[in-house]
């Protein structure tokens, strides 16, 4: 029994001896590795030399060395701070050249919020524009040669002619000053809301707001229109 207590003290001796010279070694390890940060580091008591050296060699060594001190030796951080100072003014203050940048045009690419909401005409159905002129302007207008003028102008000929041109028909100023040529993009536009494109319109029709229903109308007036 004595022999065992004995034995366990003698365990617990040398677990403790060697935690102590783990914990030392560890504590000279640290040292040492600072020492050789340190050491490497020597080109800070020349800064103005060093990175003059630095610059010209391209070497990033300074920047990292000097990140690692701040971490592992904070102590030396304002050493080093006032080293780097003085080695970024050399920097400043010497012409050192630069390979020249290339210049290259710009080119603009075109977003999809350049297009929205810029509608242009596109060739729609005739049959659904003819559907369109019985229930949405043949009441004011007619198509046909020699028909004469109704509430509104008569658009015989209407492609290729400027606004407030029809005989016999009493337009508005505005109207007769708008001085555009119609044809698919102006009445595209037009037909979208008469009144807007044509302040002071005496045209009651309220406008297609649907691109299609205007591509379908324009192409039946097109056709019949000629």
């Amino acid at each position: 029994r004595t022999g065992r207590r004995w034995n366990r003290r003698s365990d617990s001796r040398r677990a403790k001896s060697r935690a102590s010279r783990g914990v030392e070694a560890s504590v000279q390890a640290v040292a040492a590795f600072r020492r050789i940060i340190v050491e490497s580091l020597a080109f800070t008591s020349t800064p103005i030399g060093a990175a003059k050296e630095a610059v010209l060699q391209g070497s990033p060594s300074p920047i990292i060395l000097f990140s690692l001190v701040c971490i592992i030796c904070p102590s030396l951080f304002s050493y080093t701070t006032t080293s780097s100072q003085s080695a970024l003014h050399y920097c400043a203050s010497t012409s050192i050249p630069f390979p020249p940048t290339e210049h290259l045009p710009h080119h603009r690419t075109t977003t999809s919020s350049d297009t929205m909401g810029k509608d242009s005409f596109s060739d729609g159905d005739s049959k659904k524009g003819a559907n369109l002129f019985k229930t949405r302007c043949a009441q004011c207008h007619n198509l046909k040669a020699g028909e004469g003028n109704k509430i509104g102008p008569n658009l015989h000929g209407l492609f290729g002619r400027q606004t407030g041109q029809v005989e016999g028909f009493s337009y508005s100023d505005g109207n007769k000053q708008k001085g555009i040529t119609w044809n698919e993009d102006t009445l595209f536009e037009y037909l979208e809301n008469p009144k807007k494109y044509i302040p002071g319109t005496k045209m009651a029709f309220g406008g297609l707001k649907k691109a299609k229903d205007r591509n379908d109308l324009i192409t039946y007036l097109r056709d019949e229109t000629k």
